[in-house]
């Protein structure tokens, strides 16, 4: 807890960043339409790579190492990134019919992040 709320706090801050993006695109700015995609697609590799960082935690471990680490993994492994991505369209998707399904699709998710984390340090070996 002593460190993760740094990361946390840059998480919401990247969330908040986003949103001037997408606030961009509403009003109309030259340029919005790319800015926000591009701040769009940057978000969600913060989240596949915040979701890598998490599976592989343990106590004691420092986020910044891990969450590094992740971004490394994010890209070098593109196909568990592409599967957590596909995840998180089915918690919006659930959450978009059914809200109270999205909680438990987050679960599944997170299942996943560990599940992909494995297999790309078996594929390492």
């Amino acid at each position: 807890m002593r460190g993760g709320w740094l990361a946390g706090l840059f998480g919401w801050a990247a969330v908040a960043a986003v949103w001037v993006d997408v606030q961009a695109v509403r009003a109309g700015l030259p340029g919005g339409p790319l800015v926000g995609a591009i701040g769009l697609f940057a978000l969600i590799g913060l989240v596949v790579a915040g979701l890598r960082a998490a599976a592989v935690w343990r106590p004691g471990d420092a986020w910044r190492t891990l969450l590094a680490a992740a971004g490394r993994r994010t890209v070098r492994d593109p196909a568990g990134s592409f599967l957590l991505v596909g995840g998180l369209a089915v918690v919006a998707v659930s959450a978009w019919v059914i809200a109270p399904f999205a909680v438990p699709v987050l679960g599944t998710v997170t299942a996943a992040a560990v599940a992909v984390e494995e297999r790309y340090r078996r594929r390492r070996r």
